[in-house]
């Protein structure tokens, strides 16, 4: 639960940084690929004083993992399966901004907290990983704090399908994640991380090249502050797959993310919390208490 802890506070920090972003105007292409940048050299540097070393495995090394966890199975699994996952990254993310921009934040923000649905339910119906009865309550509350949150969000015509895509890309690149976990070693998590941000990061340089933004020192300093916690949250996520069940795991990863948004909007940004908000953090706090029963 502790690493499930981190990774929600993780989460949460990008959030809030990105509000920071949002109220001083800081240059949105700029933090990403600072963000992506910064993600790939930290994941470097920890292939680097971790071990073990870079190499090219067989293609056939990729669907050998599925039959056993192997370092060549793994490593293969870490490249072709970061590759896709680099790219679900960035379009997620470009999926997320247009929500908003089309449905709001409330409502954008509700369809990106549920794309854990689909890892989650994958994870029952194919590995058979069942919550118990108490479990089950705790994560029915989760997810309702999610729903409640975001009520009363307004949607502009035209908006469902943007709202759509983000649920499918948000729950696709979490399930990306709960499956090298399935199927490749824990010793090559690094490198799978790696080629996640690497490929993000030049996908991402794609849109700064278009539109040639103006950088500055702020927009930098917060690339590199999201940077960190945006590959601190995967890394821990992996970690917490390995001792709980998905289907634990992810209803409480996307509340917890919700309820620290909520308090740290509070306390940071003295934004007054309404009375569905306020229901969201409780019945966050009681469904966090039920899963660990």
């Amino acid at each position: 639960m502790f690493y499930l802890l981190l990774a929600v506070c993780s989460s949460a920090s990008i959030a809030l940084l990105f509000k920071v972003a949002a109220r001083v105007g800081a240059s949105g292409s700029v933090i990403t690929t600072v963000n992506y940048l910064t993600a790939a050299m930290c994941s470097g540097a920890m292939v680097l004083y971790q071990g073990p070393d870079l190499f090219l495995p067989d293609l056939s090394a990729f669907l050998g993992s599925l039959s056993g966890k192997t370092p060549e199975g793994s490593m293969a699994l870490a490249i072709w399966l970061g590759c896709f996952t680099g790219g679900l990254y960035l379009v997620s993310f470009l999926a997320y901004q247009r929500a908003i921009h089309q449905s709001g934040a409330s409502l954008a923000g509700m369809f990106s907290k549920l794309g854990i649905l689909l890892p989650m339910l994958v994870s029952v119906v194919a590995w058979k990983e069942y919550p118990t009865p108490m479990k089950w309550v705790g994560i029915l509350l989760a997810l309702g704090s999610i729903v409640l949150c975001n009520l009363g969000g307004e949607r502009k015509s035209g908006g469902m399908l943007w709202l759509l895509l983000t649920f499918l890309f948000s729950g696709l690149a979490e399930f990306m994640t709960k499956i090298y976990e399935r199927y490749g070693l824990s010793d090559y998590q690094n490198h799978f991380l790696l080629v996640i941000f690497l490929v993000a990061l030049l996908l991402s340089l794609r849109t700064l090249v278009q539109k040639r933004p103006r950088w500055d020192k702020f927009s930098i300093f917060l690339g590199v502050c999201i940077g960190v916690p945006n590959l601190l949250c995967p890394f821990f996520l992996l970690r917490a797959l390995a001792a709980l069940p998905a289907a634990v795991v992810f209803p409480v990863y996307s509340a917890g993310s919700v309820a620290v948004i909520l308090l740290g909007s509070l306390l940071f940004f003295r934004e007054k919390l309404k009375k569905t908000e306020q229901a969201a953090a409780l019945l966050t706090l009681c469904a966090m208490v039920l899963i660990n029963l």
